[in-house]
């Protein structure tokens, strides 16, 4: 369902709980989506969460469908993307915990979607840049492959990203500009980019 313009409260208190509609949580309805510390719940439909977020630690995408924030995500914690879902970021977040893609997709579209954090991305997973500071420069990113399975950065055309230390499969890499084969970059690797 949908918080519409009254209040509401989703709650969800088991592991694998199962939503399969629409959910959307907007910050002018009062509205609440409440799901646990650290649980991970099966939905069916997309979830939006229009307010302000904090978190200790947030674990999104089990399900095959969208997962958007475009409040302000603040606290501690770090966000973990699971599954083949898509988890979308669109406001300019402070969180300080560690961003990781461990499969499934996360879509940052603006300036500061990735708060003040470090980026992990697990094979199988793919962290899809759409603005050029959406990770903090001080950051380290770091891309890593097991058997063959990569984890991935893909960029909209013509943005670039500046990151204090890039790391791919565990090995620091050279200061420069890293892509795939007709980016432009010095540095090219098409498994990665």
């Amino acid at each position: 369902g949908s918080s519409g313009n009254g209040s509401a409260t989703i709650i969800s208190t088991g592991s694998g709980d199962a939503m399969n509609n629409n959910i959307t949580v907007a910050a002018n309805s009062g509205g609440t989506l409440l799901m646990g510390a650290e649980l991970t719940c099966e939905y069916g439909g997309n979830v939006t969460l229009n307010g302000d977020l904090s978190i200790t630690s947030l674990y999104t995408g089990t399900g095959t469908n969208y997962v958007t924030f475009s409040g302000v995500i603040s606290g501690v914690g770090g966000i973990t993307t699971l599954g083949p879902g898509k988890t979308v970021i669109t406001g300019t977040n402070i969180y300080a915990g560690e961003t990781t893609v461990q499969s499934g997709m996360l879509i940052v579209t603006n300036s500061g979607n990735l708060g003040v954090s470090n980026v992990m991305v697990n094979p199988g997973g793919t962290l899809y840049i759409a603005n050029g500071t959406a990770i903090d420069d001080d950051a380290a990113v770091a891309l890593n492959e097991d058997m063959g399975v990569y984890g991935r950065i893909d960029f909209s055309s013509g943005v670039n990203e500046t990151v204090d230390l890039l790391s791919i499969d565990g090995v620091a890499q050279h200061p420069g500009k890293y892509g795939a084969t007709g980016s432009g970059a010095t540095y090219t690797n098409d498994n990665h980019f």
